[in-house]
């Protein structure tokens, strides 16, 4: 499949609403044909995975392309350069976290992207970078012992970080806490510390979690009682 087979896939399914939408408060610099996320992953399972195909798409200035990118791509061939890119190109939040959960949850290389991204002088890269300590916080490899000093700085940085830093930490923390018994205890009093955590997304409804909420909720308390 070509990147013009591709374009005339996404344009077949263009969304006229959600071209109006984009039109009032999309990004200036790409084109969109105003698909959803969810349209986005239906049309994915009928592209043949691709790393040449994802790059260019990648390149695009189609903003729906950018998105399919992440879906239709093989992560595990990309380099730590090729990642570096990447996240200094992503922009905008919702495609951070498209980018997280299919690229960079299935990179062999997502701890040492966390390491160099978490102090990272940019707001955003930082932010994906903490995006990162949460999918390795849902990774059976990983060891408990690596997750409480992580606990301990967005317990002591979280309030006084970036906008998006805040969500990806915030993020991080919720997923940490239901790792184990010890970091389930740790990460409650974490988020008990920290507080209602404010992230403004824009012109849209969504709130950030409430951690200690989730986190005391029979559901996931009961795990840990």
């Amino acid at each position: 499949m070509t990147f013009s087979d591709v374009e005339a896939l996404l344009e077949a399914n263009k969304n006229e609403r959600g071209m109006q939408a984009w039109e009032k408060v999309g990004n200036p610099a790409f084109r969109s044909y105003g698909l959803g996320l969810t349209q986005i992953k239906k049309l994915a399972k009928g592209v043949t995975k691709s790393q040449p195909l994802a790059d260019e798409l990648w390149r695009s200035d189609l903003w729906d392309a950018k998105q399919l990118a992440c879906l239709v791509g093989e992560p595990k061939t990309l380099s730590s350069e090729a990642l570096d890119t990447m996240a200094a190109e992503t922009k905008n939040w919702m495609l951070g976290h498209v980018f997280l959960q299919n690229v960079m949850a299935k990179s062999p290389l997502l701890q040492q992207k966390f390491e160099d991204w978490k102090d990272h002088k940019d707001d955003g890269i930082r932010s994906l970078g903490w995006g990162c300590l949460a999918y390795l916080a849902k990774s059976k490899k990983m060891d408990d012992a690596y997750f409480p000093a992580h606990v301990a700085h967005i317990s002591a940085h979280l309030q006084g970080e970036a906008n998006f830093v805040r969500d990806s930490m915030n993020n991080a923390l919720f997923a940490i806490s239901q790792r184990s018994k010890s970091l389930y205890a740790d990460g409650l009093a974490a988020a008990k510390s920290i507080g209602p955590v404010e992230v403004d997304y824009g012109e849209n409804s969504c709130q950030a979690l409430d951690v200690v909420k989730h986190l005391t909720s029979p559901r996931i308390a009961g795990k840990f009682a």
